[in-house]
């Protein structure tokens, strides 16, 4: 789930919130930030969500929601408020222009500005994010009608300012507030927005607030919001230098690693959490996680991981100094309060470069096998060359490593359980004949003019073919997570792909052991080349177009067991075996001929011709049906 699907983890922090009417003795708590130099007070219940890494969210100064359970019933969301605090230099300088991150070079025009919107930092202001809102959820809140037009139309009396604790007035806007409810046909939302300003010598602070639940119980949320926002005062910060002694920070850092982490560890490891450092991740951890049976087996199996199998299997052309970010949350509640794709397990995202999990309380062991699937995607994208894989090629792995095993600090490898039963049953089902459901899609025709003409009407006489292991292995993602016209799901390609990459990592033909290194390398060299190719001011060389390649976002991630994603399956223990495979780290040659003519676009097909070059693809395609799993 590699697209641009990590935009909807910006709407899943707008999700509905609706709340009990909170009682009238409810304690609260302070909440101080250092960083920016502020205090205020917020209502007991609600917790903080923790700050992503990166710049992209650095103008939201904080976001709490309140995971109680009574909660839930209402819409399954969480109620939620956030500060948004925006700086902007005096004077009329143009902001730097943020370049794009390599993955995001070769992504269509109106994507690459979604990752430029993301990348924009405090240029992002309170209005920008409720106009997102408004505009996002129109039949919560009505026709849009942006924030700047609102606040035109506010007559004198409906006019409202508050005061902070150190007297900035804040003025107030409500929107769809109302005593009678609406129809189930109305708008129904109602938010709460506060703003104010303050100047220094040297920049402009815009401070906003914003909170939104059903219009049901706006009448106590007021009160709420208010008694927040009247509590607010600045504070005296120190300037201190960011490169602080922390643990987070090895001697062996590169000066640019040691900087990103001492800040990130500075600026976002809020309080309620800690860290654990290691060689090569540094795991964020709530609290309450146990640190016993899950924190201490993180820390320990990574990087076992890591070592034995990961680096073996895949060594990287050249040393990973990147440090990865592993976050443990709580509970699923957190979790995905924390903005993570519904009915996953766990997440990879190459654009914050951080993994996500939670602890299952139901059986803590669910938490590792999660960790040994998503830290593959994370350590496969440092390695490769910040491209990934096909589908099958990463799922697929993903899945492999979340069957293995550690034990008297040694990796072995079983069966995945959650993917047994949906994998014979998809194997089954595809020996019997799976048919394509749809005609194949046609292109748009080219005429002589350059103008395009709409793809012709599909064949009436069109019998849909079986589907093959040649068609298969070509799938870009979209087609993996459920977009195909086979009408496969998401979840059982999953199964599939741990089928496949099962059967090439435990068989004893020699042929089919070579498949999986050689594509991997195949792909690694094309990146490889292209990266010395723009270090040595030559440029890549390479065309524009292909699948694009966006990072694992929410929903990115992880189903939650067999059968279709999240459909809470758990893993048995498997059964017993060696680690099997290219473990010897002997890799066959580079593909032949040069990347100055195979663009980007054309990696993956080509990596696909290599691997399986001299391949009898049917025979393989028959050998692995027939297999056990």
């Amino acid at each position: 789930m590699r697209t641009i699907r990590y935009v909807a983890a910006m709407a899943a922090l707008g999700a509905a919130l609706c709340v009990a009417v909170p009682p009238a003795h409810a304690r609260t708590k302070t909440h101080k930030d250092e960083v920016r130099g502020f205090e205020c007070r917020v209502e007991d219940s609600f917790e903080q969500v923790p700050p992503k890494p990166g710049d992209d969210d650095i103008h939201v100064a904080a976001e709490w929601k309140d995971p109680s359970p009574k909660y839930q019933r209402f819409s399954g969301d969480q109620p939620t408020f956030r500060i948004i605090w925006t700086v902007k230099p005096k004077g009329d300088a143009p902001a730097a222009e943020v370049p794009l991150p390599p993955w995001a070079e070769n992504l269509p025009t109106e994507q690459q500005e979604i990752i430029r919107y993301m990348q924009k930092g405090t240029k992002e202001t309170l209005s920008s994010e409720v106009n997102r809102m408004l505009q996002w959820y129109e039949r919560l809140f009505g026709e849009f009608k942006s924030l700047e037009d609102r606040l035109a139309e506010q007559t004198e009396k409906e006019k409202d300012v508050i005061k902070t604790a150190d007297d900035l007035e804040v003025r107030v806007l409500e929107v769809n507030y109302h005593k009678k409810r609406p129809k189930d046909d109305e708008p129904h939302w109602w938010m709460w927005i506060g703003m104010t300003s303050w100047e220094t010598e040297t920049e402009t602070v815009e401070l906003g607030f914003y909170g939104y639940v059903d219009v049901k119980f706006a009448k106590d949320f007021r009160k709420q919001f208010e008694s927040t926002v009247r509590s607010f005062k600045r504070r005296d910060v120190e300037d201190e230098d960011v490169v602080a002694d922390t643990d987070a920070v090895l001697p062996t850092d590169p000066p640019e690693v040691a900087e990103k982490l001492a800040k990130f560890v500075k600026e976002k490891v809020i309080k309620g959490w800690s860290y654990k450092r290691t060689p090569h991740y540094l795991v964020v951890f709530d609290d309450d996680v146990d640190r016993k049976r899950i924190v201490g087996r993180v820390v320990r199996e990574i990087e076992a991981l890591r070592e034995q199998v990961y680096e073996v299997m895949f060594p990287p052309d050249r040393p990973i100094t990147a440090v990865s970010i592993v976050r443990v949350c709580e509970t699923r509640d957190q979790y995905m309060a924390y903005g993570a794709p519904g009915g996953s397990a766990g997440y990879w995202s190459p654009y914050h470069e951080e993994l996500v999990l939670y602890q299952d309380r139901n059986d803590k062991k669910d938490a590792i096998r999660v960790l040994y699937h998503e830290a593959f995607h994370q350590y496969i994208y440092y390695s490769v060359g910040e491209i990934s894989p096909h589908s099958w090629f990463n799922e697929g792995h993903g899945d492999f490593f979340s069957g293995h095993v550690y034990k008297s600090g040694r990796f072995a490898t079983e069966v995945f359980q959650w993917r047994t039963g949906t994998a014979q049953e998809a194997k089954r089902r595809w020996k019997e004949g799976w048919k394509r459901a749809r005609p194949p899609r046609q292109a748009p025709t080219v005429n002589a003019d350059g103008t395009t003409s709409p793809p012709p009407a599909p064949d009436p006489s069109w019998q849909g073919e079986n589907l093959t292991l040649r068609e298969w292995l070509t799938w870009q993602q979209p087609q993996y997570y459920g977009s195909n016209d086979w009408n496969i799901p998401g979840g059982v390609n999953y199964a599939l792909g741990w089928s496949f990459i099962y059967f090439l990592r435990t068989t004893r033909n020699e042929e089919y052991q070579q498949i999986l290194p050689r594509y991997f390398n195949a792909l690694k060299s094309f990146v490889t080349q292209a990266r010395e190719a723009r270090e040595a001011g030559l440029g890549d060389g390479f065309g524009i177009g292909g699948e694009p390649e966006g990072p694992k976002e929410p929903g990115d991630g992880e189903p939650g067991g067999d059968g279709e994603p999240g459909d809470g399956g758990k893993p048995a223990e498997g059964e017993g075996g060696e680690p099997a495979g290219d473990g010897t780290g002997a890799q066959p040659a580079a593909p032949t001929g040069t990347t100055d003519r195979i663009g980007r676009s054309e990696w993956h097909g080509e990596s696909l011709k290599e691997a399986t070059k001299g391949i009898d693809l049917d025979k393989l395609e028959k050998d692995w049906l027939d297999h056990s799993w």
